[in-house]
């Protein structure tokens, strides 16, 4: 039988440990990042970008197997996104797409004006700028 002193003191422990272990996702920057669909192409993004004009809106959730996808608002059309290599999303709580260096490169609600390509399964290849 294990004292209930001892049973106190590691129940303590265990609260003072875990009260005491912060959160920073500046300190912590890979923290709360979610993989995006991908493609990988050869001579990088810019070569598979032909240009294809829309008039969409961006938006994601973490909990949605694409991740993201673009909107059109006058058709009501989705068409799930796929991203440049390295890219990564952040939800805090709105949607933060990532490029491989770290930076923002859009947000919830930002108007896409041209995607590079609409693939065979229906999907859009982004690749910053929009336009």
């Amino acid at each position: 039988m294990i004292p209930m002193c001892l049973v106190l003191a590691t129940g303590l422990l265990a609260v003072v440990g875990c009260a005491a272990a912060p959160s920073h996702p500046s300190a912590q920057p890979s923290a709360g990042l979610v993989s995006l669909p991908t493609l990988n192409v050869a001579g990088g993004p810019e070569a598979a970008c032909a240009g294809v004009g829309v008039n969409a809106v961006l938006h994601g959730s973490a909990t949605d197997p694409a991740v993201t996808w673009i909107m059109d608002p006058e058709l009501n059309l989705r068409h799930d996104a796929v991203w440049p290599t390295g890219y990564h999303a952040r939800f805090t709580p709105a949607l933060e797409v990532l490029d491989k260096s770290g930076s923002i490169v859009a947000s919830e609600g930002t108007a896409i004006l041209g995607v590079c390509d609409v693939l065979a399964d229906n999907r859009v290849f982004l690749q910053p700028p929009f336009r």
